[in-house]
């Protein structure tokens, strides 16, 4: 993880949330059954990477777990100010498709085994078991109003 300092250096679309994360960066914010652990501020890093600022005011599907990688990359996203959409990493092919055809999401945000399904798509970043996927150039991608931030 790189300093507070280094760290605060870029600024994020989300100014609360990423004054949350820098204030406690060194403060542990997730710890599973494993005891593995993430801090603020490695979650405030994985927002300020190249590959989630480029989700900004974007629509991220994101199939996530209940743990670390998962719910850092959710977060990440959210204080880059892009707009999650929640569906279960449980979901059929068949209806991950009819959401996609939908909705026209730029990115997935899943683990990086489903992430395989889309071969050609590419990898903006990966953390903790997760992969970032664009899917398009956002042509067609619908516009998004300022106020939206999540989709359940």
């Amino acid at each position: 993880m790189s300093s507070a300092s280094e760290i605060s250096s870029k600024p994020l679309a989300s100014p609360v949330l990423g004054e949350v994360l820098a204030r406690f960066s060194e403060n542990v914010l997730l710890r599973d059954e494993t005891g593995r652990f993430v801090r603020y501020g490695d979650v405030l890093e994985l927002a300020r990477s190249t590959g989630f600022q480029a989700t900004r005011r974007c629509l991220v599907m994101c199939g996530i777990n209940n743990d670390i990688g998962g719910i850092s990359g959710y977060l990440a996203l959210l204080a880059a100010n892009a707009v999650p959409m929640m569906f279960s990493p449980t979901l059929s092919s068949e209806a991950l498709d009819a959401l996609i055809a939908a909705y026209q999401p730029e990115y997935l945000w899943l683990p990086q085994l489903d992430a395989d399904r889309w071969p050609g798509a590419a990898r903006n970043a990966s953390s903790g078991g997760y992969a970032l996927v664009r899917l398009n150039n956002g042509a067609g991608a619908p516009a998004l109003h300022d106020d939206l931030a999540l989709l359940l």
